[in-house]
């Protein structure tokens, strides 16, 4: 066989692994339990207010659940969004 030819048939294998692979980690991530973290952690990453924090979770726009006394968020909502998703929000707000 040809290298040529070697070169080939081990491109299309590592396609098919990458695929597989893919598809086994959106799998995995699928069964992944929240990012979850109490009210002085979700007032540390948003800077928010305890009454603005019991607003928005009255309202919905923040997702938590009680673990017996305990209310824990889902701070995945509000990971850092870095400078392009930044500059895009900005964008989207100079035109509303």
């Amino acid at each position: 066989m040809a290298l040529e030819d070697e070169i080939r048939l081990l491109r299309e294998e590592v396609t098919a692994l990458r695929s597989q692979v893919t598809s086994a980690l959106a799998r995995i991530e699928g069964r992944l339990p929240p990012n979850l973290g109490d009210r002085s952690r979700l007032r540390e990453l948003t800077g928010f207010s305890d009454a603005t924090i019991s607003r928005r979770v009255r309202d919905g726009q923040i997702r938590s659940v009680k673990v017996g006394g305990r209310r824990l968020f889902d701070l995945s909502q509000f990971e850092p969004i870095g400078a392009d998703g930044l500059a895009k929000l900005v964008r989207g707000a100079r035109r509303a």
